[in-house]
């Protein structure tokens, strides 16, 4: 499978949602194409050791997307909004003539939902206030999956200000386990320390 690759510094999980401005001829290019039915684009994160605008800058999965929502800004710019569907593995990719990245992928499994365990009631509770907090966010989910753990730990680690040698191992785990565990550790060191 042939995706266009929107990259940037956050990632998206399946299952989440997130708001874009767009505005760079290649990105437009690529929004276009993926309404039209011509080719579908996933969003990935840069390779911070890879040279700027060159295949390598690609980090190894990202996440297939789908226009859920667009309008027109007042700047005149075209925003979107974009719903996660599934996970891939880049293969290998190369960049069109206007430094767009394309990159042949093989799809993912999603997380399998999951319980949330009992001593994780922090990332709950944690991200309901959130959503009290910042409507904004609340807006995106409404229908939120508090009880999901697969869910709860994709929301989290799409909001936490992680670099991305810092998440990339969680995305490419089979399941949320471990990602889990090592959100529940920080927001309690988190709280701890405040």
């Amino acid at each position: 499978m042939d995706l266009a690759q929107f990259v940037l510094d956050t990632q998206i999980l399946p299952g989440g949602r997130m708001p874009l401005r767009i505005f760079e001829p290649r990105y437009l290019r690529m929004v276009a194409d993926a309404m039209a039915g011509r080719r579908p684009f996933g969003i990935c994160m840069p390779n911070p050791k890879a040279p700027l605008n060159t295949p390598a800058r690609l980090c190894p999965v990202g996440t297939l997307v789908e226009v859920v929502d667009f309008e027109t800004l007042d700047d005149g710019r075209l925003g979107i909004t974009v719903e996660g569907r599934q996970r891939y593995r880049i293969i290998s990719s190369h960049q069109e003539d206007d430094k767009l990245h394309v990159a042949k992928v093989s799809l993912l499994d999603n997380w399998p939902a999951a319980s949330l365990p009992d001593d994780a009631d922090i990332l709950k509770n944690l991200l309901a206030q959130l959503f009290d907090e910042h409507p904004e966010l609340a807006e995106l989910y409404p229908a939120p999956h508090f009880d999901d753990a697969a869910w709860l730990t994709a929301r989290w680690l799409e909001i936490l200000p992680l670099s991305g040698p810092e998440r990339q191992p969680f995305i490419e785990s089979a399941d949320c386990q471990s990602a889990l565990h090592f959100l529940c550790f920080q927001l309690r060191a988190s709280l701890a320390s405040s």
